[in-house]
Order: structure tokens, then C-alpha cells, then sequence
């Protein structure tokens, strides 16, 4: 973590990469296959037939996506924000 400073208004970053496991799934919350690297990170059910979705899943398609390897988050913490800001 590294603490910045300028004038009144100071704020720290936090960046993790986090690694995740290279999986495709369905959300039945979301109707979504999910997984994907951006930009295939959601891609909607909507519109798709039951063939179309399993060779998406299995990567038998032609448009078949590479898989997501690393999740990056970052934390921001200010204080002393002047009004408005």
C-alpha cells in the first residue's frame, strides 16, 4: 500500500491480482455463461439454442473465447475530501 498525498486530500491504492481458475460455467441467476476474459466475460443466453450453448461451454464453436487467468481489484480509501469532490 502507498499513501499519496495532494494538498488537503489523501488516499491510499490497493491493487491484488488475484488468480482465479480457468472455468467456463452457466449462471441460472444471470442467464449468462460466465469465465470468459473481456470482453466474453458475460456472455447472455438470450437468443441462443441449446446446441449453440453447449459448443460455447465445450469450445466446439468457431467464436470459441479464452478463459479468465486473473481477477484485478482495486481498493481506494480517501479522506479529508473537500466538499463537492
Amino acid at each position: 500500500m502507498r499513501a499519496l498525498s495532494s494538498g488537503r486530500l489523501a488516499f491510499t491504492l490497493a491493487i491484488d491480482g488475484t488468480k482465479v481458475a480457468p472455468a467456463k460455467q452457466i449462471s441460472q441467476k444471470y442467464k449468462a455463461i460466465i469465465g470468459g476474459s473481456h470482453p466474453n466475460h458475460f456472455i447472455t443466453l438470450d437468443g441462443l439454442s441449446d446446441e449453440e450453448v453447449k459448443g460455447k461451454v465445450l469450445n466446439t464453436t468457431s467464436d470459441s473465447f479464452q478463459l479468465a487467468a486473473e481477477v484485478k481489484i482495486v481498493v481506494m480509501s480517501c479522506q479529508r475530501v473537500p466538499i463537492g469532490m
